[in-house]
């Protein structure tokens, strides 16, 4: 049996594969967890990295069960486990990202639109504090969340995330036309424009993407009659 050791019972809970014993592992994990933290957060003099690694690993672990949820339609369910993660630990945008596809699968477009902004928010506030933690989301983390910011027509938005995902990352052809997208969509052709030209002096066209390609050529010939 695992120690009374939180990590070891999430693990247990990803790996089993009926719902049932997992749901259970993470239980046990988070009753666990949550017992921590409350006695961490009670006694004098303990270091805030250590209630701050409590925080998140509870967090992590209402994320993966909520997925479980998710995966069998306890939507209701799923939605405050993971309002309890963001309420838990606010620097962990794992759980914005889940909560925002499953308003964004749902149609609940003013929930969907309430946490966009609480996200944009959060992330403000990390940049001012020169949060590490969000220096660990990447263009990987950011390009589908911004793909769902262009289906609803948000590209500020959109283009404000996909900056912070290319600082954090490695030079990306699709986040990068993702970002002229959105700057295009926002009037910002000029910086679209810059853009554009970088892509075309990373090869674009040696990608072998055709689809982000044919985008690509028609994001150009847009920006070409402005």
């Amino acid at each position: 049996a695992p120690e009374k050791n939180s990590k070891k019972y999430f693990t247990l809970g990803e790996i089993v594969s009926d719902s049932n014993e997992s749901k259970y592992f993470f239980q046990k994990g988070l009753a666990i967890e949550e017992k921590k933290l409350q006695t961490l957060s009670s006694t004098e003099n303990v270091e805030s990295d250590k209630i701050q690694m409590s925080k998140r690993l509870i967090s992590q672990g209402l994320c993966v069960f909520s997925e479980i949820e998710i995966r069998e339609q306890n939507f209701k369910l799923a939605e405050s486990m993971l309002h309890k993660a963001v309420q838990v630990s606010s620097t962990y945008l794992e759980s914005y990202s889940i909560l925002l596809h499953l308003y964004f699968n749902l149609e609940q477009d003013d929930k969907f639109n309430e946490l966009i902004l609480k996200m944009m928010s959060q992330i403000e506030l990390m940049k001012v504090n020169e949060d590490e933690d969000l220096t660990e989301y990447d263009t990987v983390f950011f390009n589908p969340i911004v793909r769902m910011m262009i289906e609803c027509g948000k590209f500020k938005e959109g283009a404000f995330l996909m900056e912070i995902g290319l600082d954090n990352s490695e030079y990306s052809l699709e986040a990068s036309y993702l970002l002229a997208f959105c700057y295009f969509n926002d009037k910002k052709i000029n910086k679209a424009s810059e853009v554009i030209r970088e892509m075309e002096e990373m090869n674009i066209y040696k990608s072998g993407d055709q689809e982000l390609i044919d985008g690509f050529n028609e994001l150009k010939s847009e920006i070409a009659k402005r």
